[in-house]
């Protein structure tokens, strides 16, 4: 199961995708604020074909660095017509749903030992 980046960092606690977890809050706070400036390189720019695969190619650019690094496991960037309806595009804004499966850590270590 995919969760958005909002859903991720905002998710209320007790749910089981909790991300107040050391090792996974502040790199999706890290992933938040790297979205948010190189999305504001697109501020005024046309919400066409070209831009949104743009905008695809160096999300998913960013986010397999993101992979090969170990610090997700999987992710998506959606930025096309299919959520950037006539409206959106009228309405001057720009849709961009990106969804993350971060690692998980290990947090307790269960020993047993077995003697035979």
């Amino acid at each position: 199961m995919y969760m958005s980046i909002d859903e991720v960092l905002y998710s209320p606690i007790g749910n089981p995708n909790d991300p107040d977890r050391l090792s996974q809050n502040p790199l999706l706070q890290e992933i938040n604020a790297e979205l948010g400036n190189y999305l504001e390189n697109y501020l005024f720019e046309l919400n066409n074909p070209q831009t949104r695969h743009s905008v695809e190619a160096g999300l998913e650019s960013y986010f397999s660095g993101l992979m090969s690094e170990g610090a997700i496991y999987d992710f998506l960037v959606v930025c096309d017509e299919s959520n950037n309806s006539p409206q959106t595009i009228e309405n001057r804004e720009l849709i961009v749903d990106v969804f993350v499966k971060p690692m998980r850590s290990v947090e307790c270590i269960h020993f047993r030992p077995w003697i035979g």
